[in-house]
């Protein structure tokens, strides 16, 4: 269905070409632009009084073999000379070119056309005959010939020329033309000191009004953004799960909520700024439906979360590392606890054998007691070592320079 403003647009061109329609028709009839047709009929009538004239002096020498050739003469010379014949008034052909005959097909009319024209013959100051001068048709016949007549072409050209180009015109003037003013001030200043993103677009997807949150958002004067495509801002759509891709047209929400009559809400979008950072915004979309139901336009409204959305990515990366973190400490408890319980089992298992007096000889316990006793020394050294680590993460770690003599390998 069309829309308004492409109705307006209409109408207006086609008032505006028929007054120029209406003024050309107007200034043809009554001589102010120059007819050709006009001008070769009286072209030819002055060829047709020529040829008259000569004859009839021919007549007064009585010299018919030169009025003869004085007419193929002339059919020859004259592309526009279709035959010429001259006629008695009893109806006889006196002398004629080829195909005279078949070429004037009124030869009974009294009166003369633009392409058939009958001139008088005076001979001793008496009607002695006629010059009959069949000429090529100027236009042809039917609905071309009623086509391509001059006094129709001219408003019809100018008339389908003058209709595009106030098309056109009109187009880009109604584009150019800022819906905002309609706007009362007080209303724009409210809109304008929203903290939201407001853009209105029409069906075509044109930006007819933004708030100056948007403008100050694009970088882009309010009017200059009037007019402008919405798809032509450099958007892309942000996945649940963070992936960018760019927003095509169709998958846009304003596109959707435009096309199913339904609002959009909570759809994230990243737009290039006009500083070329990328910011965030929380698009909703709600369909400007007319009074006969047919969706006029959509009122996009973007709230600006990219602080929000900062904030996230910092928290899905400290949740990360944490969960790294938390991963290696648990592999790493489960290593110390199998390098703690290898030696705690030898001193234990050791420790009981002495203490049930199961060595056989003096020489076997002081073999037990040095298991016991490297089985010990190596359970500190870990004890040690899971101490420093804890120094370490807590920041407590203490370290020495010591000065020691390099032992000479020569």
């Amino acid at each position: 269905m069309i829309s308004g403003q492409i109705t307006v647009r209409l109408r207006l061109a086609i008032g505006a070409t028929s007054i120029v329609v209406s003024t050309l028709m107007m200034s043809v009839f009554i001589g102010l632009i120059p007819d050709k047709a006009r001008s070769v009929a009286d072209g030819r009538a002055q060829l047709c009084e020529v040829i008259a004239v000569y004859n009839s002096a021919l007549l007064l020498k009585n010299d018919l073999r030169s009025m003869k050739f004085a007419l193929e003469g002339i059919a020859k010379h004259n592309s526009e000379v279709r035959s010429i014949g001259i006629r008695r008034h009893a109806g006889q052909l006196v002398h004629s070119t080829e195909g005279h005959e078949k070429s004037w097909v009124s030869a009974d009319a009294a009166l003369s056309t633009v392409d058939q024209i009958r001139v008088p013959l005076i001979a001793d100051g008496k009607d002695w005959g006629t010059v009959e001068v069949a000429f090529e048709p100027l236009v042809p016949g039917g609905l071309l010939g009623f086509i391509q007549q001059p006094w129709l072409q001219l408003p019809m050209g100018v008339g389908a020329a003058c209709c595009l180009f106030f098309w056109l015109y009109l187009g880009r003037t109604l584009k150019q033309l800022d819906p905002s003013s309609a706007v009362p001030g007080r209303v724009r200043e409210a809109l304008d000191g929203l903290a939201e993103s407001l853009i209105v677009v029409d069906h075509k997807g044109l930006v007819r009004f933004s708030n100056r949150v948007f403008t100050d958002l694009v970088g882009v004067p309010r009017e200059k953004m009037i007019g402008r495509s919405i798809a032509r801002l450099p958007w892309n759509s942000l996945s649940t799960t963070g992936d960018r891709s760019m927003a095509t047209v169709g998958d846009m929400p304003w596109d959707v909520s435009h096309r199913d009559r339904v609002a959009c809400v909570g759809e994230i979008m990243e737009l290039t700024a006009g500083d070329g950072s990328i910011r965030t915004l929380n698009v909703s979309c709600s369909p400007i439906l007319g009074p006969n139901g047919v969706c006029r336009g959509v009122m996009i409204c973007g709230d600006d979360i990219t602080h929000l959305e900062d904030i996230k990515k910092q928290l899905r990366i400290a949740r990360d590392r944490a969960d790294a973190a938390s991963a290696a400490k648990s592999a790493f408890v489960a290593n110390m606890s199998h390098e703690i319980r290898t030696p705690l089992n030898a001193v234990l298992g050791f420790a009981d054998v002495l203490r049930r007096g199961m060595a056989q000889s003096r020489e076997e316990e002081i073999e037990y007691l040095d298991l016991i006793h490297r089985s010990g020394r190596h359970l500190l050294d870990l004890i040690n070592n899971i101490l420093d680590l804890a120094n370490i993460e807590s920041g407590h770690l203490q370290i020495e320079s010591l000065t020691f003599a390099t032992p000479n390998r020569s």
